[in-house]
């Protein structure tokens, strides 16, 4: 039953069925608990109109993981098959209250190539929880292929490793060729080869001369020779001339007998022909080296 203290109420029934007809007022530690009016013979029970409740409270602010760590994708070390993943910094709600992991692995702990999800979960006073997943992914640091083989020459790698990090390869070149470029390469962390694949070239190159003022014809392998020819108003370099004009090179050794760049200078006198008394400069280079390979 409804107690009311404002006597308002009494006063509007007495207004409405006059005050001879209000014939009872209950009153308990002075309130009004109940009124009978009489009116016409009947009796009427009319209560008073309820209170009016109070507000409920506010509710709580909603519950989350703050600082939720990022996935991230890790690489093993160089050479290794499992990772150290560096561990999270602490994990915190909404509410600055540390979140607990439950479940995953522990980052401390190497592990093995693939996905592995770690799990923190917060709790509050309230019975709710929050949940937070972070995905981390564990790959072998590898080059995409061996290095590519060299024209006349080969490759070698550690065959146990293959193509992870920290393979060393090794390039040699055939009898008869030079390397130009790294003898080795290694595969980086980063997926990448140290150093570009060398050339393995023939020893005993042709030489080059500077400008157009005479000619060189060589010929075989693996003893080459050659013979410059000036052009005409041009004659042979005193360094040349010793020799008639004839430089040589063993694949063996790999280095010419003479620089021909300066072979043929500025004649100081006119003259009516090549300064090679040879008609064929070939034919004397071939009978050069037969007489060579005659020796040797």
């Amino acid at each position: 039953m409804a107690f009311y203290s404002n006597l308002d109420f009494v006063s509007k029934l007495k207004m409405k069925y006059s005050a001879a007809n209000v014939v009872a007022v209950v009153l308990l530690s002075g309130t009004i608990s109940l009124i009978s009016c009489c009116q016409r013979g009947r009796v009427t029970r009319v209560r008073a109109p309820p209170k009016p409740r109070p507000p409920p409270p506010p509710a709580p602010p909603p519950l989350t993981i703050k600082n939720c760590p990022p996935s991230r994708t890790v690489f093993t070390s160089l050479g290794k098959l499992s990772a150290r993943v560096p561990p999270n910094p602490p994990v915190y709600d909404s509410f600055n209250q540390l979140a607990v992991q439950t479940s995953g692995p522990n980052l401390n702990d190497l592990l093995p190539p693939g996905k592995h999800q770690i799990t923190y979960r917060a709790t509050d006073k309230y019975g709710r929880e929050a949940i937070c997943r972070q995905s981390i992914t564990v790959e072998i640091a590898r080059c995409s292929g061996l290095p590519g083989v060299p024209a006349n020459g080969s490759i070698s790698c550690d065959p146990k490793l293959q193509t992870l990090a920290g393979t060393q390869c090794f390039y040699s070149c055939d009898n008869y060729f030079q390397m130009a470029g790294d003898a080795q390469t290694r595969c980086l962390s980063d997926g990448t080869w140290s150093s570009l694949m060398p050339k393995c070239k023939k020893k005993c190159e042709d030489p080059i001369m500077q400008g157009q003022n005479g000619t060189i014809v060589c010929s075989g392998f693996p003893i080459r020779i050659c013979l410059v020819v000036c052009h005409k108003g041009y004659e042979l370099s005193e360094n040349l001339s010793r020799g008639g004009g004839y430089i040589y090179c063993s694949a063996d050794v790999g280095e010419w007998s003479h620089n021909a760049q300066d072979g043929c200078v500025k004649s100081s006198f006119l003259l009516e022909s090549i300064t090679s008394p040879m008609a064929d400069p070939q034919h004397h280079i071939e009978q050069t080296i037969k007489i060579l390979k005659l020796g040797t």
